[in-house]
């Protein structure tokens, strides 16, 4: 997901083409390389009393070759059309000659082109035409659940028939709105509610539903996080706070992922990446909830909040490890970017703890860093290697700190619109009639 958000910010900025095709009867192109064998379907088999079976040569549906079949034959198509696997996404592949410049996203039977050029667009097309069967769709509009709508330099990411159907789904349709998705200072435990909730099966499938959704709403990311660590036995109280979230949505029903063209790419990109944690922000086992958000230029491209894998002594380990987990994802960026040949200007890291910011340029070892898992100092090379830029940020303005905890009202949408998700459709204030 982190790909195609990537993709879609650098087409916006530099006002490139997005064209969509779909392979019909996807499964049944693919060519086995095992043997596999079935038995003869129904209407075929004959009177001869020989228990014949079949031997298939091309893949099925269902069978669990199905899936790798097709997408070795189609990566084998494309790249003799002089496409080039990327190496760090293999749904990717980059086609780069003089001016011209293609990219293909393919996911299952779902194609997307990206190219700066009308003519080999056409020809990539009939490419990929001549071997399968697939309908074009022109401009891409609605890709896995997600509705693109694209106005001059300014492209929407929404997920509203989504939203719509999960609230249809699990009758909330007519839910009073609510401005947060959770409650201040309020943390999740095993025992909140402490009756269990009666249909854990329908839980585990509004929380699965509400986790696809933060592709486009990383404003719910934290409490979505803290609702899907009870899917094994969720309580009333579990429910209630699943509840409060649907209810946000309805509020925001508008809600998009903005991403708009920047005037600086010309001099090349700019990542920056905001970390922050919650020092034991779990109740239960003490573990620290780490979060990073990374911006390519303006555009939001990638978040995280999730529980720390150890329990740590202190808040700065827990910062430093933080930083260490958005550094490991600017460090993807930064060569995702160098394949697809595109320039990167500067690479800022943001932390509001200044003791992590001084471990992470001090490389004497000393009793307060002997205990962090040497994984965690790779950060330490990016550091010296200049890959990366560590600045302070004061608290206020940490964006990160979204994802680590409940927040009041006013910081909380103070924070969400500089993750440039914004309205689309009609204010907060209307929906709630005040």
């Amino acid at each position: 997901m982190g790909t195609i958000r990537v993709i879609i910010s650098l087409v916006v900025s530099h006002g490139w083409n997005l064209h969509q095709l779909d392979v019909k009867n996807v499964f049944l192109h693919g060519f086995l390389k095992e043997e596999v064998y079935m038995e003869q379907p129904l209407g075929y088999a004959t009177n001869d009393p020989t228990k014949w079976v079949c031997k298939l040569q091309k893949s099925l549906h269902g069978l669990k070759q199905t899936s790798p079949s097709w997408f070795d034959r189609f990566s084998l198509h494309i790249q003799q059309a002089g496409f080039l696997r990327n190496s760090l996404g293999h749904s990717l592949f980059i086609y780069h000659s003089c001016e011209v410049t293609t990219w293909l996203l393919i996911y299952v039977d779902d194609i997307v082109l990206i190219e700066n050029s009308s003519c080999h667009m056409s020809h990539v097309k009939e490419v990929l035409q001549q071997e399968f069967k697939m309908k074009d769709l022109s401009e891409l509009r609605y890709f896995l659940g997600v509705e693109l709508d694209r106005k001059g330099d300014t492209l929407t990411l929404t997920q509203h028939k989504y939203t719509l159907d999960i609230l249809d789904r699990t009758s909330m349709t007519n839910c009073k709105p609510i401005n947060t998705p959770s409650v201040l200072n309020t943390k999740l435990n095993v025992s909140n509610g402490s009756d269990a909730y009666p249909n854990p099966s329908f839980y585990r499938s509004i929380v699965g539903m509400l986790q696809y959704l933060t592709f486009t709403h990383p404003d719910i990311v934290y409490v979505v996080n803290q609702v899907s660590q009870f899917m094994h036995a969720p309580t009333k109280g579990h429910m209630d706070a699943t509840k409060r979230i649907l209810c946000y949505l309805k509020a925001t029903l508008g809600d998009g992922l903005i991403y708009t063209r920047q005037s600086t790419v010309l001099h090349g990109h700019n990542i920056s990446t905001y970390t922050d944690a919650n020092w034991a922000g779990d109740p239960h086992d003490k573990r620290s909830v780490s979060s990073y958000c990374l911006f390519l230029d303006f555009n939001l491209i990638c978040w995280s909040s999730r529980n720390q894998r150890a329990v740590a002594r202190s808040s700065t380990e827990v910062d430093y490890t933080a930083m260490t987990a958005g550094t490991t994802e600017a460090s993807w960026l930064r060569h995702l970017l160098g394949e697809l040949s595109l320039p990167i200007a500067q690479s800022f890291r943001f932390c509001h703890n200044q003791s992590a910011i001084k471990i992470a340029f001090n490389p004497v070892l000393h009793n307060r860093t002997k205990h962090i898992e040497i994984d965690q100092h790779f950060i330490r090379q990016k550091v010296a290697e200049d890959e990366i830029v560590s600045t302070y940020i004061s608290t206020s303005e940490q964006v990160a700190d979204l994802f680590t905890k409940g927040l009041t009202r006013h910081h909380f949408w103070e924070l969400k619109n500089k993750l440039c998700v914004k309205d689309t459709k009609k204010g907060f204030s209307e929906i709630l009639g005040s």
